[in-house]
């Protein structure tokens, strides 16, 4: 798991329901871990093959707005 900050990007979403939309790719939110610290933040589960991982990644940099 990594804990992923996307606060510097000011994405116009929740950061896990913005990539969903975007990129097709399902992170876990990071409010439900405690609103104070996680609120821009977003749960990567990286338990997967190298194959999907990249993919999932090239799809997150694709949904990132200029």
């Amino acid at each position: 798991m990594s804990w992923v900050d996307f606060r510097a990007l000011n994405l116009p979403a929740e950061p896990a329901d913005y990539l969903l939309s975007k990129a097709k790719v399902a992170l876990s939110p990071g409010i439900p871990f405690g609103a104070k610290v996680s609120a821009g933040f977003a749960r990567l589960n990286f338990g997967t093959t190298r194959a999907i991982l990249d993919r999932a990644i090239t799809a997150m940099a694709a949904a990132m707005p200029a």
